[in-house]
């Protein structure tokens, strides 16, 4: 359970930040989809900044790994792939002051988000998808507009760390929503879409409904074996 887990992680000692920012990057982000190119637009354009940076999840996939090492000036630690039961662990034990999300598409949701603020990190997040309102609302980060916007938050960060510690509090006593709860709060918004019915009626059955489910249902075939290696004559054994 996120919830009960995120209780004893916030309890995890942190060591005081330094004079370098602490800054992850989490998740598949060797990919397009997931922002590859806007993080190493970003890490070439912070290259004199004074950060350090995290890598969590997938780097070694198309070349992105060699591409940042190739980046001079950065400092730079890749700690490889995670299990999701054990990135809130990482993240506080590691002392990660901030997060930079910069998904190339919209966003939904967003796991890694919500990974990140359990672990009491605050984070900047690109203006795509469901990112903008979950930080707004929860106001534990800052959004910004693509890689030059999160190259000019992490420069003032770096000279004024204090709005850091606001956010990190904001993190800290956001509580995330049940799996009940959402549900409940989806099931509110359709009723009042008109969608869902509040006194649902259940269908009566058809038989005509079974007759097309059963004519229209995809039987898979399973694949054919391999064929058996040939085996050579006995003349061409090695005994022979």
């Amino acid at each position: 359970d996120s919830v009960k887990l995120a209780e004893e992680i916030r309890d995890v000692r942190r060591v005081a930040r330094g004079a370098r920012l602490q800054v992850a990057i989490v998740g598949e982000v060797a990919f397009p989809i997931k922002g590859s190119d806007n993080y190493l637009a970003l890490l070439r354009a912070s290259a004199g900044l004074p950060v350090d940076w995290h890598f969590f999840g997938t780097t070694d996939a198309l070349d992105f790994q060699g591409q940042v090492e190739a980046i001079a000036g950065l400092s730079v630690k890749f700690h490889g792939r995670y299990q999701r039961e054990a990135i809130i662990d990482l993240l506080a034990r590691t002392s990660i002051d901030l997060c930079v999300l910069l998904p190339e598409v919209d966003e939904t949701f967003s796991f890694v988000l919500s990974e990140v603020v359990i672990a009491g990190v605050p984070v900047i997040v690109n203006r795509k998808g469901a990112l903008p309102e979950r930080v707004e609302a929860g106001k534990f980060g800052v959004v910004v507009d693509g890689a030059e916007g999160a190259r000019a938050a992490l420069a003032a960060l770096s000279q004024d760390p204090t709005p850091l510690d606001a956010w990190a509090q904001h993190a800290r006593d956001f509580r995330h929503a049940s799996v009940a709860e959402s549900a409940g709060e989806l099931r509110q918004l359709y009723e009042s879409l008109g969608f869902l019915r509040s006194d649902p009626q259940p269908v009566p059955f058809k038989a005509a409904l079974l007759e097309e489910l059963s004519t229209r249902r995809i039987v898979p075939v399973p694949p054919e074996p391999p064929p058996a290696p040939p085996q050579p004559p006995p003349y061409q054994r090695q005994w022979w």
